[in-house]
């Protein structure tokens, strides 16, 4: 019966990777109180609010905390905190990671 070698494989912690200096530590919650403002209904996990990309009466846009990133249930519109800042101020990654560096 021949021997199989089973190939090893190295697991990383997440702290043997290198950081990113220049990436800034935000809350996306905070984010919506500065550039946009607003009611605010807090759920379960999600912070429900009304939606910056379209006319709405409810809110439907949530934003979550814990993975810094946002869903709407009215128009689709998803992503990080990053691309909210893109959609919002309608700028580039640089510039949106300037305005979060700014508030």
């Amino acid at each position: 019966m021949p021997i199989v070698k089973l190939r090893t494989t190295k697991f990383f912690s997440r702290t043997s990777f290198r950081k990113f200096p220049d990436k800034p530590k935000a809350d996306i919650v905070e984010i919506y109180r500065r550039l946009v403002g607003g009611e605010i209904k807090i759920s379960y996990r999600a912070i429900l609010v009304k939606c910056c990309f379209h006319e709405e009466k409810t809110p439907s846009l949530a934003l979550y905390r814990d993975t810094q990133s946002f869903y709407c249930f009215g128009c689709g519109k998803s992503g990080d905190i990053y691309s909210f800042v893109q959609g919002i101020k309608h700028c580039d990654f640089k510039e949106a990671l300037k305005i979060i560096r700014e508030l």
